[in-house]
């Protein structure tokens, strides 16, 4: 119902078709009948979708509900941990099972006899590496579905078919590209009605959101291959293949028409069930008015038992939404709303559109493309700001610096000062931890070792600077020596500490042998004070991409 144009009529003589033989019993009627209203159709009430959602609620487990419940609060995963061995036999058993399918086994024929296969038997005669050899194709319809190859291998089948309609036999051999898309696709994508944000939530997912109405002028076949490549992007982030997708719908129009043409519908929900990712939260945010209420019951009926039990709604003013989706770990200042006009922004998107023509126009030459453009949440960052100084990483990596500092001072050697800064370096890539710069064309980039080493020394001098300023100072207070202003005394005979100085040039600076540093030295060793967070100050720099479209 989201993809649909804002111009359809709303009613509900379709859309509840498919979840009124929910909840039957041994084979009798079901539980919850909808009330029916003669000439129009059957009517969805409140009593009766909550009568259905208790019902799917209390067919699960109490581990099943904590799980879902816990997982939408972004506190715990139901991902599977993973071994080399375990995803070797999974992508086996997947083969297997996809055998099985085209040669009408009968053990797998009965779960998948209403399944099209016409798209896979298309890549099997064009002989497509992409779909039969490509790990990275196969492993992220495994992890949507924790692993049970059989359900795997439907998703993929489903996929195979959604994309050969979109796009015809091309997008059969390789991903799906910007330079597929028809000037319509590309007019409707830079409208920002979908878009990725920049960060993560707290537990390392990405965030995919759709932002109010899509104009009537666009086709529904338009609106799924816009959609779809966003979330295909999405897809290349392995942490998302892991953990799931966290999604967005915020409704800003109050007068929302729900569509009715079924073959539109039947796309929508296509869409939902071939993505090769598991959405593990859906927050709806949409104004508290009164079609509020069956906009949710609608909503509800739509997008199926899987994503019912995590869906949650969010009704009020755009202001009141951000805070309460920032209860569940996701960013609100990402999301692009303005609050004060309630329209969509789009200039981060628009940046994110030009980092994915980089980066394919890279591969499509041929180039080796080695950009990140989301750092997960254990990278360490360089650079200056509180988005950079706030980042997991970067914390984590402070903690390790000031854990160490006494056994940093109490080196007697360089070499010995040297070996406790790659100890740092190494534990932190133990821990699958990368150190990244950005890049001239927006993307991160790892860096060596050896620079990760530069910089924590740096940062180890900086914090030993920093703890001997601040004793030096109590000192001079306790000798009564500090500087006194009669003018702006606090009533002890000493002056209040003076206020940091903002400017460049005031930022103290290690002294390094070779005499006197230029300019730009200055400017690089005082950004790892800044980067490590250690000396206090902050240096107003360019826009980075967490803090980007505000």
């Amino acid at each position: 119902n989201f993809l649909a144009p804002s111009s359809q009529v709303a009613t509900t003589s379709d859309t509840t078709t498919r979840s009124t033989s929910t909840g039957t019993n041994n084979g009798q009627q079901p539980q919850h009948q909808q009330p029916q209203n003669s000439g129009i159709g059957p009517v969805v009430t409140p009593e009766f979708v909550d009568a259905l959602l208790a019902q799917e609620l209390n067919q699960m487990s109490f581990q099943e509900r904590e799980g879902i419940h816990e997982e939408i609060h972004g506190v715990h995963t139901l991902a599977v941990e993973e071994t080399p061995e375990f995803v070797s036999q999974k992508l086996y058993l997947l083969e297997q099972t996809l055998n099985a399918a085209v040669t009408h086994d009968r053990k797998v024929a009965a779960r998948m006899s209403n399944i099209n296969k016409t798209a896979y038997l298309e890549a099997l005669r064009l002989n497509s590496q992409y779909v039969r050899d490509d790990q990275n194709f196969r492993l992220p319809f495994l992890r949507a579905e924790l692993f049970d190859h059989t359900k795997a291998a439907i998703r993929m089948l489903k996929y195979l078919d959604l994309i050969y309609d979109l796009h015809g036999s091309e997008a059969l051999l390789r991903p799906m590209r910007l330079s597929d898309f028809s000037p319509v696709d590309f007019k409707m994508m830079k409208e920002g009605v979908f878009q990725v944000l920049p960060g993560r939530d707290r537990t390392g997912r990405r965030i995919m959101g759709a932002f109010d109405d899509i104009p009537a002028e666009y086709p529904i076949q338009t609106r799924i291959r816009v959609a779809l490549y966003v979330l295909m992007c999405v897809a290349e982030d392995i942490e998302s293949q892991r953990r799931g997708l966290v999604a967005i719908f915020f409704q800003l129009s109050p007068n929302t028409k729900i569509c009715t043409d079924t073959q539109e519908r039947d796309f929508v929900l296509r869409f939902f069930e071939a993505t090769p990712l598991r959405i593990s939260a859906v927050h709806v945010c949409i104004p508290d008015d009164s079609i509020s209420q069956m906009i949710k019951n609608l909503f509800l009926l739509a997008i199926g038992p899987e994503r019912r039990a995590r869906s949650r709604f969010h009704a009020g003013s755009p202001t009141e939404c951000l805070y309460a989706i920032q209860s569940f770990g996701i960013p609100s200042l990402q999301v692009p709303i303005n609050t004060n006009s309630g329209k969509r922004k789009v200039k981060t998107h628009h940046k994110w559109l030009e980092l994915r023509q980089l980066k394919e126009r890279a591969i499509e030459s041929g180039m080796n493309f080695d950009g990140i453009e989301c750092p997960e949440l254990k990278d360490v960052l360089f650079g200056r700001g509180r988005p950079i100084m706030r980042h997991p990483g970067n914390v984590m990596m402070r903690n390790l610096v000031e854990a160490k500092l006494d056994e940093y001072n109490n080196a007697k050697s360089k070499k010995e000062k040297t070996d406790i800064a790659w100890s740092i370096v190494r534990e932190m890539q133990n821990s699958n931890c990368r150190f990244l710069k950005e890049g001239p064309n927006g993307f991160w980039i790892e860096v060596s070792g050896d620079v990760a080493r530069q910089k924590i020394s740096v940062g180890f001098r900086d914090l030993r600077k920093t703890a001997l300023d601040e004793v030096g100072g109590l000192l001079d207070i306790g000798l009564g020596t500090a500087p006194a202003a009669t003018s702006t005394t606090n009533g002890s005979g000493f002056a209040p500490p003076a206020e940091p100085a903002t400017s460049d040039n005031s930022l103290p600076s290690a002294k390094r042998k070779g005499g006197s540093e230029t300019a730009k030295q200055r400017d690089v060793n005082s950004s790892t004070s800044v980067f490590l967070g250690l000396d206090g100050r902050y240096k107003k720099q360019r826009c980075n991409p967490f803090d980007c479209g505000k």
